[in-house]
């Protein structure tokens, strides 16, 4: 028999069995660049608030704003690129484009749930994006975490995460239940669940005041319900006894690389530039600190206690919320309070003595709150994972396509060019008789609206050199400004001169700027009264506020859609610990 016989007995390799290979590596491939784009981003974020804690304020085209911008984007348009071939295979009849699959935009187009939410998530980054250049013409540098625009990119970033996620759970569904494939997409399912935990954090915690209800810690709160939730969600994802160890060990690794390195990544491209690092810095990293240390020994201790209960035969509807509350517990043992939230040698002895009296007056209520918080969230996310890869497997909605539309159109509203400019061309003078020193208080702006940024600079009499300077600013109603209190260093860009320029007043009334100086001549003290603070510009703040929100009301009609699909409360899985998604066999 000829060898050109024997190759025409050899069957051909179907075609649609070609494209489903071809689909499946090319999700395999996508699904590596969404990790990185989250990755970049959320290391974008970082440097962000590090930049703007250590230097000072920057225009948009800065190595953090493009690592940041530039991981969205990535994450993105490899969405896009999933959606795209995903729609192509499916018209041509390929089985895998056509089951997990959901189509959008009326059908035009078909993709992955977590591909569809990842790309959302980027589009509205984008448009918040353009929302955040057009505040900036009404108040001037950043100044706050907290405004419109900013909470709008936050939660853009977190449907992008989120997306991430979806797609990486979809992966661990689909692969077979031992070697590699199934151990790599566990790991990516862990680091997406890691960032967008840790992404999270920051924001939650500065939400409210330290206390709340008098007697209870507020970022206690929060890492008591955010970590067990997430670390039961990825053990609900994965399916196996060591998920909980391999969430602590991403986060971990993730807060180690951010702590090392932030600051010299900081310190490095601000002298590129001719920059300076300010003087009155602490030196800490500030999005490390706001996350807790202990959370792989959280983790592990999730773990004993789900293998205990195998083992002694208890339900997964006792196991799960006991190891939320172990969980939970030890993060609570282990670190009573956020580093951030500990004393600081920079700041004045009161406000170090509030910082002691708030925490003694809370750790004992947040210490037995703690388990029955991690309890409840534990069983929460045991559930999320279930919805997880049931939305992974198809259950994600179509998103309408009017929605979308009203979106991007309420957004582009805002675009309008303002005409007010970021500061006056001469600042305005005050003078402050602090004992034997005259001080001249420069302000960028003046009137002063509130919200809107300036710059404060002092020039004493003789100059700053040989001198030390301590203030306190204070609201109408005699309470302290957060960030305007404490030693008075030299201005970013102004170096001969102490100054600030991150503050703005943020409410109107009239405030108070008390100034102590250390010199040659002694120590003196004067104040400046009276200083008026007009009301905020631009727009009312509702409808800025529901814009924002956008993303969020969307990432919730996701999840309650998915949730009430799946029901994940009344599924093999939430009962028994090796229950999978049907077709993917135990785990």
């Amino acid at each position: 028999m000829s060898s050109s016989t024997l190759i025409a007995e050899i069957p051909a390799l179907p075609q649609a069995r070609a494209e489903d290979r071809t689909l499946e590596r090319a999700r395999a491939a996508a699904a590596a660049g969404f990790l990185l784009g989250v990755f970049l981003s959320f290391l974008g974020f970082a440097w962000d608030v590090q930049w703007h804690t250590d230097v000072g304020p920057d225009t948009f085209f800065t190595a953090p704003h493009l690592v940041l911008y530039g991981g969205v984007a990535i994450a993105g348009l490899t969405s896009l690129a999933v959606v795209l071939l995903t729609t192509l295979f499916a018209r041509r009849g390929a089985p895998a484009a056509l089951e997990g699959t959901t189509a959008i935009l009326g059908g035009r187009f078909r993709g992955p749930a977590g591909s569809i939410i990842g790309g959302f998530g980027a589009l509205f980054f984008l448009l918040f994006g353009l929302m955040d250049q057009w505040w900036h013409t009404l108040y001037g540098f950043d100044v706050t975490l907290v405004s419109p625009p900013h909470v709008g990119l936050i939660l853009s970033i977190m449907v992008t995460m989120a997306g991430c996620l979806t797609a990486l759970a979809w992966h661990v569904r689909t692969a077979h239940d031992s070697g590699a494939p199934r151990f790599l997409a566990s790991a990516g399912a862990a680091f997406a669940a890691a960032v967008l935990t840790a992404f999270i954090t920051p924001t939650l915690t500065d939400l409210q005041e330290w206390r709340i209800f008098g007697m209870i810690s507020w970022p206690n709160t929060v890492i008591s319900l955010l970590y067990p939730a997430a670390i039961l969600m990825t053990v609900s994802v994965i399916r196996r006894p060591w998920a909980g160890a391999l969430f602590g060990v991403m986060f971990t690794g993730l807060d180690l690389l951010t702590t090392a390195i932030i600051p010299g990544i900081t310190r490095d491209y601000a002298a590129s530039i001719g920059l300076f690092m300010r003087d009155n810095i602490s030196g800490e990293v500030v999005v490390s600190g706001l996350v807790p240390t202990y959370v792989l020994l959280a983790g592990v201790a999730a773990d004993l206690v789900l293998l205990a209960g195998r083992r002694w035969g208890w339900r997964m509807t006792v196991a799960v919320p006991v190891a939320g509350a172990a969980a939970a517990l030890a993060l609570r043992l282990l670190e009573p309070n956020l580093p951030l939230y500990g004393p600081s040698p920079l700041e004045p002895a009161e406000i170090m003595a509030l910082r002691d009296d708030i925490t003694a007056s809370i750790s004992t209520s947040s210490l037995i709150l703690a388990p029955i918080l991690g309890a409840l969230a534990g069983w929460f996310g045991w559930l999320l994972g279930i919805v997880l890869t049931g939305s992974a497997s198809g259950a994600a909605p179509p998103v309408p396509a009017s929605a979308a539309a009203a979106t991007a159109a309420a957004l582009l509203l805002l675009l309008t060019p303002a005409t007010t400019l970021a500061h006056a061309p001469e600042p305005h003078h005050e003078t402050i008789q602090a004992g034997p020193y005259e001080v001249e208080v420069g302000f960028s702006e003046w009137p002063i609206r509130a919200e809107r940024s300036l710059d404060v600079t002092f020039a004493p009499e003789g100059g700053i050199e040989g001198k030390t300077a301590i203030i306190r600013i204070t609201d109408p109603n005699g309470e302290w400004e957060r960030g305007g209190v404490g030693p008075l260093g030299r201005h970013p860009r102004q170096r001969d001169l102490w100054g600030l320029d991150l503050i703005a007043f943020p409410t109107p009334g009239e405030w108070t700027i008390k100034l102590t100086i250390d010199g040659p001549e002694g120590t003196g003290t004067g104040t400046l009264a009276a200083i008026p603070v007009g009301t905020r510009p631009g727009p009312p703040p509702a409808p800025m506020w529901g814009i924002a929100a956008l993303p969020m009301v969307f990432l919730v009609w996701l999840g309650v859609r998915g949730w009430m699909k799946v029901r994940p409360g009344r599924t093999e899985e939430a009962v028994a610990w090796s229950g999978a998604p049907a077709g993917t066999g135990s785990a």
